[in-house]
């Protein structure tokens, strides 16, 4: 399945990318409750459907920490 082009799962990715060096998967993954395997799936685009919960969750997330 091709994923579809979405500006707000695309900018939450980028912000996953984009992030600071120190803030690990596995912090996120603490912080959230997402799991370390999906924020790894969804960085690198292997999550077909990633659900908008986590990608809200993981969004709002990282918006505050990049402030």
């Amino acid at each position: 399945m091709t994923q579809l082009i979405t500006g707000w799962r695309d900018e939450t990715r980028q912000l996953l990318l984009n992030r600071p060096r120190n803030l690990e998967y596995k912090t996120i993954a603490d912080e959230t409750g997402l799991s370390v395997a999906w924020i790894r799936a969804f960085a690198v685009g292997q999550s077909d459907n990633p659900g908008v919960v986590f990608v809200e969750t993981l969004y709002v997330y990282l918006k505050a920490k990049v402030k």
